[in-house]
């Protein structure tokens, strides 16, 4: 049926993991961008109901032992990157703007931590790791190729 539950699930995986694309057959497709953003973006949980959404396509049919395994690591990364290389830049950043010459400083009022929003991190933090378990629970009941 297009249009229907299957059709959006082959499309969305297909689109975003692919088992016969390289990253260069990948960055040609606009809705891959989309779903790379969405990926990255920690604030109100997004990142992880986007991969909610992803690991429920994954395990509509009978689940594919690479997909998971691609899915755990993709999660893992995009975690490296989201909250780890970019939330350390931005801190950085940050502490670079509170600081003024003459050794005075403003960091109690606009540094980074003063904009720390610990229940984003949080969500973050614990969703991504019980998305994980999840779906390496889930890798028993895959089918292997």
């Amino acid at each position: 049926c297009i249009l229907g539950p299957s059709w959006w699930r082959a499309h969305v995986l297909y689109c975003f993991l692919p088992f016969d694309k390289s990253i260069f057959g990948q960055i040609k497709d606009p809705l891959f961008w989309v779903f790379t953003v969405l990926s990255m973006i920690t604030s109100c949980g997004i990142r992880i109901g986007f991969y909610s959404f992803l690991l429920v396509f994954i395990l509509m049919e009978d689940p594919d032992e690479f997909q998971l395994v691609q899915y755990i690591t993709l999660l893992k990364g995009t975690y490296f990157l989201s909250a780890g290389l970019i939330a350390g830049v931005r801190t950085a950043v940050g502490y670079l703007m509170c600081v003024h010459p003459g050794g005075c400083h403003t960091c109690d009022i606009d540094g980074p931590a003063y904009a720390l929003h610990l229940s984003t991190a949080a969500v973050d933090l614990f969703g991504s790791g019980a998305l994980t378990w999840a779906a390496f629970a889930c890798l028993r009941w895959s089918v292997h190729h």
